[in-house]
């Protein structure tokens, strides 16, 4: 406990300094002898404390009760009773619950977290906000009548908790910081667990070795089939990104029309354009040569295209070749009767965001559900899905989920998902196994979006940016 709020503090003292007035709201379980602690260290650094406890401290855990004792030393002025509003710029510590809640908070404890939320002051939670469960099975995190602290930050213990790693639910948790209190890592790594969050250096050391003697046939031909008229630039985000990330040679299906476009825009690329001007008609393809193969990105749902787009797959898929299917053939695919049967034990990985997930398996009511039936579906398939978002997960046909806490807004702008699929594919056509591929694309686009938030900015910077940026990561 001295080691997790003593990290506590020093993040306090980073983020926020001594000069703001403090009110910290402790339970009477550990993680309120959490918030004992805290106020006592932020006391002894002259801050201005004020100190809220829901419950009686008599009924406190042991270490709630030694760190009470400890705080009659203090300055840490102890409330009867919530305040209705807090001075300028107050900096709310939650410490009521923490981690380990397995119903929702109900009686006082409901209703000092419905005052904590109406204060609106800038609240930090300690390892979780109080009311929300670190399993989101433990019961509804999305009910609208559970009370939940709405946390600006959290600071979290040793790692992620899978509600934290959840898109919607970013209103309760905010910024995370993972505090690492030295816990037993070698014990930890020893459990059995088919969830895992990864960090971007996940990535790099997933990358097969290159030589120096190697040629462009010892790297990959990935085939991606992209682009109708006035889409091109889907393409050249995606070609772009394909050859940034390493294949030895890259061939684009592309409509007649753009085809001058992507020659201009990209010279290492091999064209096969389309007999229709303005759309892909990649049904007559042969595959042989191709390690793998992409497709979707900026095609559009034309009717005969998206006749050609199925007829293609018929024959591609059941060669086994590594698929990673995006954006408008996700689409196309949706509206194919015989979809689950086309996909069944192929080795594709479908990329979809939360609407064309919809469109692929039924409507959904938030990100959890989502998850749980893409879960379901890569077994029962046999494929991979990654669902993407600010935090993407990666689902497998081997019940593993791999979380990607990687949020970046600046990443929020059309072009975003025809960089990673240029990625994916360029993984896989050079030789990478399909979750091995994928881990290594998200880490290296987000490695290559956070470069490029440092340098233009969330709002300036560009898919393009990203993509071209992509070398700082395969270095």
């Amino acid at each position: 406990m001295e080691r997790a709020t003593a990290l506590c503090f020093d993040r306090l003292m980073e983020d926020f300094g001594t000069d703001v007035p403090y009110l910290v709201v402790c339970g009477t379980g550990n993680n309120g002898g959490d918030g004992l602690v805290i106020a006592r260290l932020l006391s002894e650094a002259k801050a201005t404390v004020q100190l809220f406890i829901v419950g009686d401290p008599e009924n406190g855990t042991a270490d709630f009760k030694t760190n009470f004792e400890r705080l009659g030393h203090s300055d840490a002025t102890i409330l009867d009773e919530l305040p209705k509003q807090c001075d300028p710029g107050t900096i709310v510590v939650d410490a009521i619950f923490g981690n380990g809640l397995s119903r929702p908070a109900g009686g006082l404890f409901a209703e000092v977290i419905q005052k904590v939320n109406a204060l609106n002051a800038t609240c930090v939670a300690i390892d979780l906000p109080s009311g929300l469960p670190a399993d989101p099975d433990a019961f509804d995190v999305y009910d609208p009548q559970n009370p939940i602290i709405r946390a600006d930050h959290t600071y979290t213990f040793d790692s992620y908790k899978q509600s934290v790693l959840l898109d919607d639910l970013e209103t309760y948790f905010g910024k995370v910081e993972i505090l690492d209190i030295g816990l037993d890592k070698a014990y930890r790594d020893s459990l059995d667990c088919n969830k895992f969050s990864m960090e971007i250096s996940d990535g790099k050391q997933r990358m097969i070795q290159r030589w120096a003697s190697g040629h462009k046939g010892n790297f990959g031909h990935a085939l991606l089939i992209s682009g109708q008229k006035n889409m091109m630039g889907a393409t050249l985000l995606a070609s772009t990104a394909c050859l940034r990330s390493g294949v030895g040679l890259l061939t684009v299906h592309c409509p007649a029309s753009g085809q001058l476009a992507l020659q201009t825009g990209m010279p290492e690329a091999m064209t096969i354009p389309s007999s229709n001007a303005d759309h892909v008609g990649p049904k007559d393809i042969d595959t042989a040569k191709y390690t793998a193969i992409g497709l979707g990105c900026g095609v559009g749902k034309d009717d005969r295209m998206s006749k050609s787009l199925i007829q293609f797959l018929q024959t591609s898929l059941p060669t086994r070749k590594p698929h990673v299917i995006d954006a408008d053939a996700l689409n196309i695919l949706a509206e194919h009767e015989e979809m689950e049967q086309l996909l069944r034990n192929t080795n594709t990985v479908l990329t979809p965001h939360l609407k064309e997930f919809d469109r692929l398996f039924g409507a959904h009511g938030n990100r959890y559900e989502r998850i749980r039936t893409a879960f379901t579906k890569t077994e029962e398939l046999g494929i991979h899905i990654l669902l993407k978002g600010a935090r993407s997960v990666l689902l497998t046909p081997t019940g593993e989920s791999y979380y990607f806490p990687f949020p970046n807004s600046g990443m929020a702008k059309g072009g975003s998902g025809d960089v990673l699929s240029g990625i994916v594919l360029s993984m896989l056509a050079q030789g990478h196994q399909t979750t091995e591929a994928v881990i290594i694309a998200v880490c290296a686009q987000a490695w290559s979006g956070y470069a490029m938030r440092e340098k233009y900015g969330e709002r300036v910077m560009l898919p393009g940016d990203v993509a071209e940026a992509l070398s700082g990561f395969f270095v």
